[in-house]
């Protein structure tokens, strides 16, 4: 164990140091999750959009390229713990800001919930191939205890021990991720036909936004390493780097995963819509029986890398709107020691805990099944928030006589693009699963906008919230 630094001739410990940008990168880089996106993609692409599936991962990237840089515009003019939520504040104030609290919030308490409840998925593969009955409520419940108390216990160290262990934790599947895939994939066979498909007569625009929600799914919530703006160094320049390079790294990995796993997703969709995993299908194919329980293991260790994360994130939020008065204010508390939000971090630990059982008490469903009940909110909530940084880039735009014309046009992308995403999402009313998805996640978005908008009006007259809290560091 290390000793801790003091400040020469005192004894108050030093503040910890800022993040290097090499860092945050890799912190925001194991967000991705691009572990489990590399080994399933592809089966899923073509199980939901199989009319064309390269067209859907073009426009997934194209549009989040757009939203790179519109997030990178406000990057380099504010730096803040809040992300999104400092944009927000900063450049439109009151409601645009409080929108995307709202938005954020419900974001980031369901985004813990799927991703623990991942975790407990691969969790218990691994106990049941050591013997261990782990398929029990009761079991089920102690493993996400586990997972939610490691990885609170690890964001508590501190940001420069979140990105260390989630780097180790996270990076260290993908060669062999890969190399299941590949070679799974090249006995399988690689069909091309597949992966340039478009049959225009079999287009239908609403799966196909289906499927433009599920290849995006990887990608929502890429901005979050903007939290750790006011924790790393120079970020006014680093950040948008690291945006960039967040969304460049997810290119050849959805391509890799598309070229190698297409054929997964149409030869053994039976096998995968009764849970089996595509990486599992592809590891019997390629005659890796042997790496079944390695695989488990390590794909564990990279959801628990998207836990800490996403954890990391989701405090630095709940930080910043415990800071303003959105939420109760000893959630702004930081550790002199470390520099993280301890009670916010303890939060997001128990969120990881208890919603996953709230969903099973609420679905009839196991702690486990989480994921599938909460993923596909997810994807529709960050769209209202980049809708929102959207309109409000426009708007500053506008307001500055400044030529921001690529910034100007992304914005409208962005805005275009996520408008008929939802739009199409919701057409159908509450007739599938898919429409009623959308119409919860903005119904959800507008009760809770209402709740912290009446808050606003009653604490801001007894000053209660303020605004100029905001954690903006020039």
């Amino acid at each position: 164990m290390t000793q801790e630094k003091v400040d020469p001739g005192t004894d108050t410990a030093l503040p910890p140091k800022k993040l290097r940008p090499i860092q945050a990168l890799v912190l925001g880089l194991v967000g991705m999750g691009y572990g489990d996106l590399l080994a399933t993609l592809g089966a899923y692409l073509m199980i939901f959009t199989p009319n064309a599936p390269l067209l859907t991962l073009a426009i997934v990237f194209l549009v989040i390229l757009a939203v790179a840089q519109v997030v990178a515009f406000f990057a380099k003019r504010y730096v803040g713990r809040g992300g999104l939520l400092t944009y927000a504040f900063n450049a439109g104030g009151t409601v645009p800001g409080v929108l995307t609290g709202a938005t954020l919030l419900i974001g980031n308490v369901l985004l813990v919930a799927v991703v623990v409840a991942n975790c407990a998925i691969y969790a218990i593969s691994v106990f049941v191939h050591f013997g261990v009955p782990a398929a029990s409520p009761i079991m089920q419940t102690a493993v996400l205890a586990g997972i939610g108390i490691v990885s609170t216990l690890i964001c508590l160290r501190g940001l420069r021990s979140a990105a260390d262990a989630g780097g180790i934790l996270g990076l260290i599947c993908l060669p062999f991720v890969a190399w299941v895939l590949i070679q799974g994939g090249l006995t399988m066979g690689v069909d091309w036909g597949l992966i340039f498909n478009f049959d225009l007569t079999a287009f239908d625009p609403s799966i196909f936004v289906v499927g433009l929600v599920i290849a995006g799914s990887s990608y929502f919530g890429f901005e979050q390493v903007t939290t750790l703006a006011a924790d790393t160094e120079s970020p006014k320049r680093s950040i948008p780097l690291i945006l960039f390079g967040c969304v460049a790294v997810g290119a050849p990995v959805m391509l890799l995963s598309l070229v190698f796993g297409a054929r997964t997703g149409i030869l053994h969709v039976d096998a995968i819509e009764a849970g089996e995993s595509p990486l599992a299908i592809l590891a019997n194919a390629a005659g890796l029986h042997w790496l079944a329980v390695p695989l488990d293991v390590m794909v564990l260790a990279s959801s628990l890398a998207l836990l800490i994360a996403v954890q990391t994130y989701g405090s630095q939020l709940i930080s910043t709107m415990g800071e303003v008065g959105l939420l109760p204010r000893r959630l702004s508390h930081r550790s002199n020691r470390r520099n993280v939000p301890v009670a916010a971090i303890v939060t997001t630990g128990v969120i990881a805990i208890v919603a996953p059982m709230l969903v099973a008490l609420i679905s009839g469903g196991s702690p486990v099944d989480t994921a599938i009940y909460l993923n596909q909110p997810i994807g529709y909530l960050w769209a209202i928030a980049y809708i929102v940084i959207g309109v409000l880039a426009l708007w500053v735009i506008a307001r500055t006589s400044g030529r921001h014309w690529l910034t100007a046009s992304c914005a409208l992308v962005v805005v275009i693009g996520f408008v008929v995403i939802l739009a199409f999402s919701m057409k159908d009313g509450f007739s599938t699963m898919f429409a009623a998805e959308a119409w919860i996640a903005v119904i959800s978005v507008a009760l809770l906008f209402t709740m912290f908008w009446i808050l606003h009006v009653i604490r801001s007259k007894t000053g209660h919230i303020d605004m100029t809290r905001m954690d903006e560091v020039e």
